[in-house]
Order: C-alpha cells, then sequence, then structure tokens
C-alpha cells in the first residue's frame, strides 16, 4: 500500500525532461562557429567539420572548448527562457539532461551552472548528467510527462518505450520517428500543445 502512495505521488508531478545542447543551448551552430574563430576557417556544418579536421585537431579543439568557459556564454536557443517558465507556471517540474561529460572536464559544471543562471532558467530538480541520460532520467522519474530532446535516435528509443517525445528539427535529425515521437519547429510549440490545449 505504502509503495502504491509514493508511485501515485510521484505521477502527479508533472515531471518534463529537457536536453540541453540542442534544445536550450543552440547546437551545432555555436560549436562551429567556436572552431572557425580558434582556428580561423568557415566551415558551413558539423559534417564539413568533422570530414576537413583531423580526429587529434577535432579532439583538442572540443578539449579546448569543454573548459576554457565558453559554454557559459553560448547563445540560447530562440525562446528556451519562455518556454521553461511557461512550463513551470503551468506546474510542471524541470529536471535538465545532458550527456556534457563534467566528470572528466569539471570545467564545464560551474560553466552549465552559470549558463542557466544568466539564462533565467532554473530547473526544479536540477540537472542529470549521464552519457545515457535518457535512460538515468527514466529510472529517475518513471512517470515522466514528456522528453523534449534534439537527438531522433534517442527520442525514437523513448517513445518506444511509450513515452510522449518531442523532438526539435534540426539537419542532422531528419530520419522517421517513432509513434510517440512529435518533430517540433519551436519551443511554442509544446507550450501551445501541453500548456495552452
Amino acid at each position: 500500500m505504502y509503495m502504491k502512495e509514493i508511485w501515485a505521488r510521484e505521477k502527479e508531478k508533472k515531471v518534463v525532461a529537457v536536453d540541453l545542447d540542442g534544445v536550450l543551448v543552440q547546437y551545432p551552430e555555436c560549436w562551429i562557429d567556436y572552431v572557425n574563430k580558434k582556428i580561423k576557417k568557415n566551415f558551413k556544418d558539423l559534417g564539413e567539420m568533422k570530414d576537413m579536421l583531423s580526429y587529434s585537431e577535432y579532439r583538442k579543439l572540443k578539449r579546448l572548448y569543454r573548459t576554457d568557459g565558453s559554454k557559459a556564454n553560448l547563445p540560447a536557443v530562440e525562446g528556451a527562457t519562455k518556454f521553461i517558465s511557461g512550463l513551470q507556471n503551468a506546474g510542471y517540474k524541470i529536471v535538465i539532461i545532458t550527456s556534457r561529460p563534467y566528470h572528466l572536464y569539471h570545467e564545464i559544471y560551474d560553466a552549465t551552472v552559470r549558463w542557466l543562471r544568466n539564462n533565467k532558467i532554473s530547473p526544479d530538480f536540477g540537472i542529470i548528467w549521464d552519457a545515457q541520460k535518457h535512460w538515468a532520467v527514466l529510472r529517475e522519474f518513471p512517470f515522466l510527462k514528456f522528453l523534449v530532446e534534439d537527438n531522433a535516435e534517442i527520442a525514437n528509443q523513448v517513445a518506444r518505450l511509450g513515452y510522449k517525445v518531442y523532438l526539435l528539427d534540426n539537419i542532422y535529425n531528419r530520419q522517421p520517428l517513432e509513434k510517440n515521437c512529435q518533430r517540433i519547429f519551436s519551443l511554442d510549440e509544446i507550450l501551445r500543445c501541453e500548456v495552452l490545449k
């Protein structure tokens, strides 16, 4: 009986998981811009950049990007702050998920927290840091109301389990989607679906 009560309360929390990079923080544009400025190139997209740089050069730049504090000042996706506050005002509880490897690069933690503060985003349940962020959040919040993601593979995996998933459209995620996964073109679309219904 006690366990049933806990699960019932958990179900009522209206928890939403929101990915950080590519959903709240602009990606991959900010990463491409960073590399272009650092090595004075003009890469147009991530594929071109990966094709033209050696693996070691790419990894060296990625390490610098993760450790020099740049992530604290990355541009937000349009409407990111309004989106989070709109959900919270409607009674949803937010958990941010990210695969940023802060256990390897401790500077990422501070830069991420500063980015959230700078953009007036205050998640109710903090941040889940995990390379397998989608599985980690489902273990922690099995009654998740929905997930917002930019990675189609992750979105499809979660949707196959019966969860509602919103996939923020980008050039790198145009593959077919599972039944429970809805492609969106702006965060406002989620507010219209979930808050203004």
